[in-house]
Order: C-alpha cells, then sequence, then structure tokens
C-alpha cells in the first residue's frame, strides 16, 4: 500500500518505475524499511486487491481533504489521447492539386485513346475495364476540385484532409 500510495503521489503508475523507486529512492527505502519487490510483486498487488485500492485512495482524498490540503471543489480529469496521422499525401496545396488534376486528364485521354482503339477491335471485357478506370478518375477530379475550392475559401497556402480523432483506450 505505501509502494501505490507514493506512486500516486508522484505520478507514478508502473510496476517497473515503482520497483526502480524503491531500489533509487532513499525516501522509498525509508519508507518500506529497506524491502525491495520487484515489479511482478507490485502488479500482483494491484491485481489483487483492485477494491482495497480503490478504497485507499477515496479515504486519502478525505483524508486530504479534511486536513485542508485540498478543496475538493473542482475536478479536472484529462484523459484524451490524440494520435494525428498526417502525411504528405494529406496535404494539399495549388501546385499540388493542379499536378493532380493535370495527371488526371493526361490518363483520361489516354484511356479515351484505348477506348477508340478497343472500339475498333470491338473487346468488350477491356471497354468495361477502360469505362471503369475513365469513372475512377472522374470522381478523383471531382474530388481534386472541391480540395481546390475548400482550399481557396480557407485562404491557406495548404489544406490537410486528416482528422484528427481521440484515442480510445
Amino acid at each position: 500500500m505505501k509502494i501505490y500510495l507514493y506512486g500516486y503521489l508522484n505520478g507514478l503508475r508502473s510496476s517497473r518505475k515503482l520497483e526502480k523507486e524503491c531500489f533509487r529512492n532513499i525516501e522509498m527505502q525509508w519508507l518500506l524499511e529497506d524491502i525491495r519487490p520487484n515489479y511482478h510483486s507490485i502488479s500482483d498487488f494491484r491485481k489483487n486487491n483492485p477494491a482495497a485500492l480503490k478504497n485507499l485512495f477515496k479515504l486519502f482524498v478525505v483524508f486530504l481533504k479534511d486536513a485542508d490540503l485540498i478543496a475538493g471543489e473542482t475536478i479536472a480529469i484529462d484523459g484524451t489521447k490524440s494520435r494525428a496521422h498526417n502525411s504528405r499525401k494529406a496535404n494539399f496545396n495549388q501546385k499540388k492539386i493542379d499536378k493532380h488534376l493535370e495527371y488526371i486528364e493526361i490518363k483520361t485521354q489516354q484511356y479515351l485513346d484505348a477506348l477508340e482503339e478497343n472500339d475498333a477491335k470491338h473487346n468488350p471485357e477491356k471497354i468495361k475495364n477502360i469505362k471503369q478506370k475513365i469513372e475512377r478518375l472522374k470522381q478523383n477530379k471531382i474530388r481534386y476540385e472541391l480540395l481546390e475550392e475548400k482550399l481557396e475559401a480557407s485562404g491557406e497556402p495548404q489544406i490537410s484532409t486528416t482528422i484528427v480523432m481521440p484515442e480510445p483506450y
């Protein structure tokens, strides 16, 4: 219990870090009367006594309130973890959008030429495949045109399509 109270006061939650403190910190050595448990024993204690630890921390907070060390009026919990996944592929500036639109135009023209060639040979499977590719290019063109509008409306030099979502626990 002493180890967990020390960890609670000093923001140490890891059993391995608490074990290190038992060897490194003179306060901990005094508090534990030179007993130095390993991380596995510390972890097992936490695993085997969750209700007791929860009650201990409740009582500890009540003690701190009674001793006027904390007011207990405001509780703030910030457990938000965010992980941003922004890559170069998700950022667009005008030059990059223009480059993508130009590429789409070139590929569309190549597919239209291939379509004419396959029409002459009457190859329905190839024609279907080429039409699908042209449709996908049209969708991409619409997407890049929308990005271009958003970029112009924002007034920023570049726009990002990455959305930062809070990480679930």
